[in-house]
């Protein structure tokens, strides 16, 4: 029941449990909430009605956002009910680091494709998704990206042009890949 904390302003890890009191709807009315924001647990989560209650959007103050799949079970396997967890997990315009961690779906959610949604992203990372075939296709998403991570993500095949604003890029675990 944290979600009674209302002007808490820094969480570090939120777990998503299948238990009353522990589901992303504690954090709809902790807007004040800054620095970066770890949830983690989210195959736990019933679904896009669920995620959309975190009101992530709302979270002006957040600078970065790591969503964490547990990817103990089939990894290769896709999970359709991943793609309706992400898609209601739409962050403020304003974050600057995205870490995806576990994500079993080759879909991306429709805010992420809408490359004008983020003004500040500089960091963005996968790591574990199993399904992702390509990194989202509007270059403008990662236009002002100068960090970008891609590990284990087997299925990746190709990369669009790299960013000129690039200073960092680690690829590690991605047998697919050709550059284009």
């Amino acid at each position: 029941y944290m979600g009674k904390l209302i002007s808490l302003q820094e969480l570090q890890k939120f777990s998503v449990l299948r238990l009353k009191g522990y589901g992303l709807g504690q954090l709809r009315d902790i807007n004040n909430l800054g620095g970066i924001l770890s949830i983690t647990n989210l195959e736990n989560a019933t679904g896009k009605v669920e995620a959309l209650e975190s009101k992530l959007h709302q979270k002006r103050h957040l600078e970065g956002l790591r969503l964490n799949w547990s990817f103990d079970n089939d990894l290769h396997g896709e999970d359709s009910s991943h793609l309706d967890v992400f898609e209601g997990l739409m962050p403020p315009p304003g974050l600057k680091f995205l870490l995806i961690w576990g994500y079993k779906s080759s879909a991306y959610p429709s805010w992420l494709l809408n490359g004008s949604y983020f003004d500040n992203l500089n960091r963005f990372c996968l790591y574990n998704c199993s399904s992702l075939q390509y990194l989202p296709p509007n270059a403008e998403l990662l236009r002002h990206c100068s960090h970008l991570s891609l590990r284990h993500v087997p299925n990746l095949n190709t990369l669009p042009c790299l960013l000129r604003h690039l200073e960092f890029l680690q690829i590690a675990e991605c047998p697919l890949l050709m550059f284009v």
